[in-house]
């Protein structure tokens, strides 16, 4: 589900995707020219000026969505890791090293996998709703949700097919498919198959297949059947190994890995299978009020043989571990709402209701292994060698329900005042089992968690707000680094408090905010156990810009300051900044479209990383090591062309211009090198 203030924008660069108006280029090009941003109605700027919330979207490209939001510098910790996991360490060869929290269209899944990702291909857009968004849709998470948008049946005709070519040597192949048929084109279909093999820049060796389908059926004038099935395998052969500095026993960082350099162990893999399928129906009673129910479920299976370099000294000496396991994640979705306006005298009302059910069952392989394999060092090739020969068979070990209820109402009083008050029930149980089948612990709570907001629009193109937002966020599943490794822990609570300001006018955008987080703490104690206890707070000043300065140009730019510290915590935690946050970071982006040459556009992106603590154990001096800050230039260029009579678009990618080596509290535990992609869309 998305979110109403982003329901009617759109994306700043639809480029040559999708949703086309017509066949004819030169159509297209009088309605959207490529790369430009469509100009807006006041009605959907109001939309966004109306909520105490910020969305900010990504293209539907696959390469643009890996570069967009990404890096969005509000988002907290947990979501930002787990998005650029999903959409910057796609590129294999740079796994990520722990679980993803997938959130499809808003809440849709809300599924935890070591090593999920789900397929940027079959995305149109990938929002982010930050602030005051989320209680209607399960867990949130402190600083926004992510919410993806898949692709839909298209109006018109489209049957794109797509060739590409990654550094190192990955060619992938892609069609996209879609129309309307039946009576009064009353059904639809959006068909997306793609394949990808070959070596990566690291040789590792990668060979995957997609395919999705999305479906729709206008049943009557007001009720509407959709569905989307997604199948995709994928599987890497002699993968990177990860860095870890957790046995780390020098105050400086070693010098800098090459991330080019081939130091996998052979029969290493990462293999992983997904299966997904949402059906939902909506129903237009009438023009003040709808309905809607969603059924979602989704499978998830991995094979994983995988290598970790413990960093014990500035030479980059390591011990060498193999992790070699099996999981199996089952999630089941049912949700339905109703929406309706209303006034009672000079209040306006806008309703939103609902209940949902939510199960997540997950399970190992009955043997997992993690030991020692050996010694190398991070400069030099490795003669290790491991062989995997154990079964994969797996035990459900934990379950997850939910069964919330919720409701919000938006009163208005005339022009200017609006107030929201929305409450989630939430009953979450949690149980788990061992490898025999024994049950060994249960976890039930029931929590209110409300959300509060105050507006005032001094101007119809400004909007003052205060907010008050209480979420429960799904509990960890613990690292390999520690010694309850793959435990589900609970849920945590948070609380959000924002003041902010958002401008919407002709060309130009801003939007700034104050924040404040508290949530439950998470981190690794002595013992080595990774607990939850104490609190943490984030606290900041998010601010964000964009403008049209000409006709041809666009930029934006955004930047966070972050103070963040343990509090009511351990001794030894009280006052420390949080592991992976950095007090500073920002970003700025901007793409021009040349009239000299039509068709041609190029786009620019610099997002800089504040130094920050490195993800370890709290409990020892390694706390203290820091990453240093860095900064990063991605560029590209679009060029849409006749061949024949058929459009085409071309597009090259680079993606760490200046080609800098940075170590990372995320992915491999370094940096990639400078890559680059090359891409050629037909419109047939």
């Amino acid at each position: 589900m998305r979110s109403r203030a982003c329901r009617r924008t759109r994306s700043r660069s639809r480029r040559a995707q999708d949703h086309r108006p017509g066949r004819d280029p030169g159509q297209r090009r009088t309605r959207r020219r490529a790369g430009r941003r469509p100009r807006r109605t006041a009605r959907a700027r109001h939309a966004v000026l109306d909520h105490p919330h910020r969305c900010r979207g990504s293209p539907g490209a696959p390469g643009e969505l890996a570069g967009a939001d990404v890096h969005d510098r509000s988002v907290g910790l947990r979501q930002r890791r787990r998005l650029q996991q999903q959409l910057v360490h796609h590129h294999p060869g740079a796994r990520p090293a722990g679980e993803l929290q997938q959130r499809l269209q808003a809440q849709r899944h809300a599924a935890v996998h070591y090593g999920a990702e789900w397929p940027t291909e079959t995305l149109q857009q990938v929002q982010l709703l930050k602030g005051a968004s989320g209680f209607m849709y399960g867990f949130g998470a402190p600083g926004g949700i992510i919410n993806y948008v898949t692709k839909k049946p298209t109006d018109a005709p489209l049957l794109d097919l797509s060739v590409g070519y990654r550094d190192g040597g990955v060619y992938s192949a892609q069609v996209d498919n879609g129309r309307r048929f039946g009576e009064d084109d009353r059904f639809g279909y959006r068909l997306n198959v793609l394949r990808e093999q070959g070596d990566t820049y690291n040789d590792t060796h990668v060979e995957r297949t997609l395919a999705s389908l999305g479906l729709d059926a206008r049943l009557t004038d007001d009720l509407t059947w959709s569905a989307d099935l997604l199948y995709q395998d994928r599987k890497l052969e002699n993968e990177a190994p990860t860095v870890t500095f957790y046995s780390y026993a020098d105050s400086a960082l070693p010098k800098r890995v090459d991330p080019r350099r081939d130091r996998s162990i052979h029969d290493t893999f990462f293999n992983t299978e997904m299966q997904s399928a949402m059906s939902g129906l909506r129903w237009r009673i009438d023009d003040a009020w709808n309905a809607r129910l969603d059924l979602s479920y989704s499978k998830f299976r991995s094979a994983i043989n995988k290598i970790w370099d413990y960093v014990l000294d500035r030479e980059g000496d390591t011990s060498t571990y193999i992790y070699d396991l099996g999981n199996l994640a089952e999630n089941y979705l049912a949700q339905g709402l109703l929406e309706g306006r209303f006034s009672t005298g000079p209040i306006d009302h806008q309703l939103v209701a609902g209940l949902s059910w939510q199960q997540a069952d997950s399970g190992w392989a009955k043997q997992n292994l993690w030991y020692q394999l050996g010694s190398s060092n991070l400069y030099e090739d490795s003669d290790l060698s491991y062989h995997s020969t154990h079964s994969r068979d797996t035990y459900r070990s934990d379950r997850v329900e939910q069964n919330a209820l919720f409701a919000s109402d938006t009163l208005r009083a005339g022009a200017h005042w609006s107030l929201l008050l929305g409450l989630r029930h939430t009953r979450y149980e949690q149980n788990s089992w061992d490898v025999d089948g024994a049950h060994t612990a249960r976890y039930q709570k029931s929590v209110d968690t409300p959300t509060v907001a105050l507006m005032f629009k001094p101007r119809v193109d400004q909007t003052l707000y205060a907010s008050y937002v209480e979420s429960l966020e799904q509990g960890s599943t613990v690292g390999q680094l520690y010694e309850n490794r793959n435990t589900l822990l609970p849920p945590l609570q948070s609380k959000q408090y924002e003041l902010g300001y958002k401008l919407e006018r002709a060309g130009w955008a801003l939007d700034a905010a104050w924040f404040r987080i508290e949530r439950g703490a998470e981190y690794g104690n002595a013992a080595n156990y990774y607990v939850q206890d104490g609190e943490v707070r984030y606290q900041g000043v998010d601010v964000s810009a964009s403008a049209q300065a000409t006709p041809n140009w666009r930029i934006g730019a955004g930047a966070t300051w972050l103070d963040a510290e343990y509090l009511r915590s351990e001794a030894a935690a009280m006052g420390r900044t949080p592991a992976g946050v950095a007090k500073f970071q920002a970003t700025l982006n901007t793409v021009y479209i040349f009239d000299a040459i039509p068709g041609l556009s190029v786009h620019a992106a610099a997002k800089h990383y504040g130094s920050q603590p490195y993800g370890t154990s709290m409990w020892n001096d390694l706390y203290d090591l820091t990453l240093p800050s860095f900064t990063l230039l991605d560029a590209g260029i679009g060029y849409r062309m006749r061949l024949a009579a058929t459009p085409v678009t071309l597009r090259a990618e680079i993606t760490n211009l200046t080609d800098r080596r940075y170590w990372s509290n995320d992915g491999n535990g370094y940096g990639q090198p400078r890559t680059w992609a090359l891409s050629a869309t037909f419109e047939l």
